[in-house]
């Protein structure tokens, strides 16, 4: 799912999701209502955010508690991708949260993965 899809993560907890990847089983009961889903997602991809930052002093607090509350609630990687600084973040539970580069190479899941400069590359080339 995608376009800021709605997460309830707690009683009057919520968090908005840009890229959200569930498992089609865990999610069925829930896929056609019209609510936030409380069922949490495997993996959750992030583009930069226009968060109101002023409660949080930089963006690194709010990225840090963002994936924090996400993961307590059930999911299990989340990825930011952050353009300004060409900057992928990858945070799995139980482990070293990862800061790397846009020219390497991302699992995602089971055997897909991501690059993210040699997919900004492909959308933006000229054709011929």
């Amino acid at each position: 799912m995608s376009n800021e899809t709605g997460f309830i993560y707690g009683p009057k907890s919520w968090r908005l999701l840009d890229i959200a990847i569930f498992e089609k089983k865990a999610l069925k009961k829930e896929l056609l209502s019209t609510k936030y889903v409380k069922t949490a997602p495997k993996i959750v991809i992030e583009v930069d955010t226009k968060a109101n930052l002023k409660n949080y002093g930089d963006i690194l607090s709010y990225l840090t508690e963002k994936t924090e509350d996400l993961l307590k609630a059930g999911v299990e990687k989340m990825i930011w991708i952050l353009t300004d600084s060409r900057k992928v973040m990858v945070a799995e539970q139980g482990q070293t949260w990862l800061l790397t580069k846009w020219t390497d190479v991302i699992p995602v899941v089971d055997d897909v993965s991501i690059q993210i400069e040699e997919l900004v590359n492909s959308m933006t080339a000229e054709e011929p």
